[in-house]
């Protein structure tokens, strides 16, 4: 269809109107929308982008959709990686490290590379330490009963504040109550709130498997830290403060 453009111009002796013959479309070229073809919340381009699958919305099937994990800071490759109701220091790894296991029979040495373990957390939920791969990992693992073990407790949190902006997580392990008997998820609950825990794991390890492989002197409390690589920094020590390798 032919349409003609009155065009005003305005020159120095006055206006003047001019038509201008041309073609003009109807309808208005709206730019093109990128897709979401899985409806997670990211585009195809941005998928491409970070290498998730765009037909796929939980890439990683962690249960999480891709979305939610880039929104809330976890890697939606890497199904280790994923956020917790507890609002842990969730760490970023493109690959699940590889472990050798213990080193020395059945007990870790420092610069082994530590397997994952999944225990349940005080609100119930199961917990991998292939979570916090790209952390800091301080494990601190004991009886309930023990002063030493409380005195521990009572210093975690504000040593969690401190350094989580360095990568810093803290992780309770209770491998015992007051009597050396098994602990309750009531008694994680009632621990975390005592010492008023936030963002620090306190995980059920009664059945003492994995204190076992990081503990060397028989004695608790039993205090393991782990970098970002899953490697033994130091163990069953007494090191308290992370504060040699985070500052």
């Amino acid at each position: 269809m032919r349409h003609h453009l009155s065009l005003l111009l305005v020159t120095g002796c006055g206006e003047i109107a001019v038509d201008w013959p041309g073609t003009a479309r109807e309808d208005t070229v709206q730019p093109e929308q990128s897709s979401d073809s899985d409806d997670d919340g990211l585009s195809d381009a941005e998928e491409s982008e970070l290498g998730t699958d765009p037909q796929d919305a939980d890439t990683d099937n962690d249960g999480w959709e891709d979305g939610e994990e880039v929104k809330l800071g976890t890697n939606p490759n890497y199904a280790y990686s994923h956020p917790y109701y507890g609002g842990y220091n969730v760490g970023w790894c493109q690959d699940k490290p590889s472990a050798a296991g213990p080193s020395s029979g059945n007990r870790y040495e420092r610069g082994d590379v530590v397997e994952n373990f999944t225990l349940t957390d005080q609100h119930g939920e199961p917990v991998d330490l292939y979570s916090f791969c790209g952390q800091h990992m301080m494990l601190i693992f004991g009886e309930t009963g023990s002063s030493a073990f409380r005195e521990l407790a009572a210093e975690a949190q504000k040593l969690q504040e401190y350094h989580v902006d360095d990568g810093l997580q803290i992780i309770e392990l209770l491998i015992g109550d007051e009597t050396g008997g098994s602990i309750s998820g009531l008694e994680q609950v009632e621990w975390a709130s005592q010492y008023t825990f936030s963002a620090i794991p306190v995980l059920d390890e009664d059945n003492r498997t994995n204190w076992r492989n990081f503990e060397h002197d028989n004695h608790t409390p039993t205090i393991v830290h782990i970098d970002a690589n899953m490697e033994v920094l130091s163990i069953d020590d007494g090191i308290m403060s992370p504060a040699e390798w985070l500052e």
